[in-house]
């Protein structure tokens, strides 16, 4: 089988595909088109099904359900968190300086 690729040569003339490698080329680009479409149209096909069947309706109930049960608790969010552990990061070590401070202040 002969495959040769259109790209730039060391010569700086463009090699041409072969009409074998050309039709290959082709025939494999058609089958990635069919499957890719497949797939999208797969794809929208289930999405329909699942928007129209129970499970939507059960996946709706159950994060409502999760969602009035996380609002009661006292939860934060990550970003709150991490702002809250910087905050606590530079409060230790202000302290820190500050006990460094006060031991130097009663040695004299």
């Amino acid at each position: 089988m002969q495959c040769t690729i259109a790209v730039q040569s060391y010569a700086g003339a463009p090699r041409r595909f072969t009409h074998h490698a050309r039709l290959e080329f082709n025939v494999i680009k058609d089958k990635i088109m069919n499957a890719s479409q497949f797939l999208e149209e797969a794809s929208a096909r289930l999405s329909q099904v699942f928007a129209a069947s129970p499970v939507a309706d059960m996946e709706k109930n159950i994060k409502a359900a999760l969602g009035g049960v996380f609002g009661r608790l006292d939860l934060v969010t990550r970003e709150e968190f991490d702002v809250q552990k910087e905050v606590l990061a530079r409060t230790r070590e202000k302290l820190a300086q500050l006990e460094a401070r006060i031991a130097e202040l009663e040695k004299r």
